[in-house]
């Protein structure tokens, strides 16, 4: 009986976001149909589906050396230990997720032979993750093994232009496929449920409650989110805004609600409870981010039935239909934010109106449906192996044949 093709998915971090989620999340869905390994690096605090792809006996290997940041003695490391995992365990499909995992990954397939060589960036770091000269070092890298790579996977349509633009492979090497959401764990609260919530977080029905959840970062914006609400806060005292997540902006984010005397309207929740529990609690949803590569979030957020504002960054405008689930502003834009909040805020009615479009366009965001295009993916390109040994995949072999794992 032919043994069926082994795929090996590579990436740095497992921590809880939408690239660690949706990896998993494949990996899950595709096993069934092709075995499957899944490589990461150093976590620290693991996606939820982890744990579930342990239970259901998945094949999972932790390499230390495999980390997020530059580390030229690691990077090595994990290198020569990607290459003689994927000959050992005999792996036709590498499919790389991350920028520095893809880099890694996709060298060691070629070193070791690997028939396919799939990569998803998950969004990119063109802009604002790096200084300028690190991303022009990713820019060239993505550039040399582009031509190496069978598929390149965005989240968007946009994310495929952002490529091209920079030079990076050709246009038929693109296929977008959205991050997925498992639909089933975000269910419409019922009115009085969702008001005992409200309550226990100390909120009445007359409260509008704002939220914002992300990394406290530059490059997710918070500081954005919290000027606009200071302006919407000095004309709507029952506005709230309650802010999930932690990072190097949590001080400067403390000195900012002092320094305004924010510190009861503004609710910094840095222990990151439920995603689902927290939208249950809010009126609206706030995205202010500098680069997104699709803006997972705010499909949760409308499959809550949440009226979003949101910057027009990479992928959100694909997410988000200006004028009927939400509105689009500008990065950097507070006026422009203002302004929409407190349409929205004035407007019961064109609240429910929005939220209601998005939760029927967030279906469409589902797990299965990035599962079954990763497996039609999968299948196609794995139809043309014979043919995928190139000279220069020989030769790459031929280098990778004399490296040996210290």
């Amino acid at each position: 009986m032919e043994s069926r093709p082994r795929i090996a998915h590579v990436i740095t971090r497992l921590d809880l976001g939408g690239s660690a989620d949706c990896t998993v999340l494949t990996v899950l869905g595709t096993m069934g149909r092709f075995p499957s390994l899944l490589v990461h690096g150093p976590t620290v605090v693991p996606t939820r589906y982890l744990g579930r792809l342990r239970e259901q006996g998945g094949d999972i290997v932790l390499l230390p050396a495999l980390v997020r940041n530059l580390s030229p003695r690691q990077d090595l490391r994990a290198l020569l230990e990607l290459v003689r995992l994927f000959r050992r365990e005999q792996v036709t499909l590498v499919h790389t997720h991350t920028s520095k995992a893809g880099v890694l990954g996709r060298l060691a397939a070629l070193f070791a032979g690997c028939p396919v060589i799939v990569h998803t960036p998950h969004g990119h770091v063109f802009t604002g993750y790096f200084s300028t000269p690190l991303v022009a070092v990713f820019v060239v890298c993505e550039r040399v093994l582009a031509p190496f790579t069978d598929r390149i996977v965005t989240l968007t349509r946009q994310g495929i232009e952002e490529h091209l633009e920079r030079g990076i492979g050709r246009r038929e090497q693109y296929t977008a496929i959205h991050s997925g959401i498992v639909l089933e764990e975000y269910r419409r609260r019922e009115q009085d449920e969702r008001r005992e919530a409200r309550a226990a977080a100390g909120f009445d029905d007359e409260t509008v409650v704002l939220g914002w959840v992300g990394r406290l970062e530059p490059i997710k914006d918070p500081l954005t989110a919290l000027l606009a609400f200071a302006r919407v806060a000095e004309s709507q005292p029952a506005v709230h805004l309650v802010m999930v997540g932690d990072g190097p902006l949590e001080a400067e984010i403390h000195a900012f609600l002092t320094e305004h005397g924010l510190e009861e309207r503004v609710h910094l929740w840095t222990d990151r409870p439920n995603a689902s529990e927290v939208f249950a609690l809010l009126d609206l949803f706030l995205l202010t981010s500098r680069n997104e590569g699709m803006g997972r979030v705010l499909v949760e957020a409308m499959l809550n039935a949440l009226p979003v504002v949101a910057t027009r960054v990479g992928g959100v405008s694909e997410v988000v239909e200006h004028g009927s689930t939400g509105w689009l502003v500008g990065p950097g834009d507070v006026e422009g934010l203002v302004a929409r909040v407190l349409t929205l805020v004035r407007d019961v009615s064109l609240r429910r109106r929005f939220g209601e479009a998005g939760r029927l366009r967030a279906q469409s965001y589902s797990d299965k449906l990035m599962v079954e295009a990763h497996l039609e993916l999968y299948v196609a390109l794995l139809e043309g192996v014979p043919n995928r040994r190139s000279p220069v995949r020989r030769l790459a072999q031929f280098v990778g044949s004399w490296l040996r794992p210290a």
